[in-house]
Order: structure tokens, then C-alpha cells, then sequence
């Protein structure tokens, strides 16, 4: 008999009991330092570029970066949904999709891994791909 890790699955559009809720509740809330409390201090954060205007995946790293980038990425007209959230220790894995406010249509997918220390984020990575529209061609 081997021994199996303790894995936690959440599944279902509140994601209440993932670790990373708290964190893309505030984002989508516009709430830069409620978003910040979700991370240690010299938490690391990656994510793709936004717009046009950005050059590749953003990194940075500690909470004074981490507001940097959110500051200038400001609040967004969709909300993250989460769909599936699976935990194994301080392993995170979130999975789930982007609506934009007042649809229920996905304008896009995203997947993120995250690192969790006393309840806050040490390291996060999130990836996002835009989903076709319906009719749409791909």
C-alpha cells in the first residue's frame, strides 16, 4: 500500500472553499488591498499580458510590485468563475472562466497554480485563453 497525498477538490461556481476565492472576490471587486491581503509579503505573481499595450507575461514579485500591477490594471468589466479547485497540501490548482458582467456567456478560460502559506498566497500563476464565440469561426 503506497501512501496517497490528501487531496481536496472543490467544485462549482462559488469556489467558497478554494484558496484563491478570497483573492479573485476582491480583484473582481476592484478591491486592490483586500486582492493584497490574499499574499504573503514576498509572494511572487505572474500573469499574462492584457492588452496591447503589454509585452508578454508580467512578473513581479513582494506586495509593493503586486499593487503596482494591480493598480494599473484596475477593476474590469467580468468576474472569474470558478469551476474546479483541487488542493494537495499547499498546492493549488484552479481552474474556471471569465464572464463578462451582466453575461453568463465565457469570453474566456483560465487555469492558475498557487503556493499556500498560513492561508496566504506565496506564488501564483495564472494562464488565460479567449473562448471562440459561439457560431464564431476558430
Amino acid at each position: 500500500m503506497t501512501d496517497q497525498p490528501a487531496v481536496a477538490l472543490h467544485a462549482g461556481h462559488d469556489g467558497s472553499h478554494c484558496p484563491v476565492a478570497n483573492y479573485l472576490n476582491h480583484l473582481d471587486a476592484g478591491d486592490i488591498s483586500g486582492a493584497l491581503e490574499s499574499f504573503t509579503a514576498d509572494a511572487s505573481y505572474t500573469r499574462p499580458s492584457l492588452g496591447p499595450h503589454e509585452d508578454g507575461p508580467q512578473s513581479v514579485k513582494g506586495r509593493d510590485q503586486l499593487q503596482a500591477l494591480l493598480v494599473e490594471r484596475g477593476r474590469k468589466p467580468w468576474r472569474h468563475r470558478i469551476r474546479l479547485c483541487i488542493q494537495d497540501g499547499p498546492l493549488v490548482l484552479v481552474t474556471g472562466h471569465v464572464e463578462h458582467e451582466g453575461e453568463t456567456v465565457p469570453r474566456a478560460q483560465f487555469i492558475s497554480s498557487a503556493t499556500i502559506d498560513g492561508g496566504r498566497i506565496v506564488s501564483y500563476v495564472v494562464l488565460t485563453a479567449s473562448t471562440p464565440e459561439v457560431g464564431g469561426s476558430t
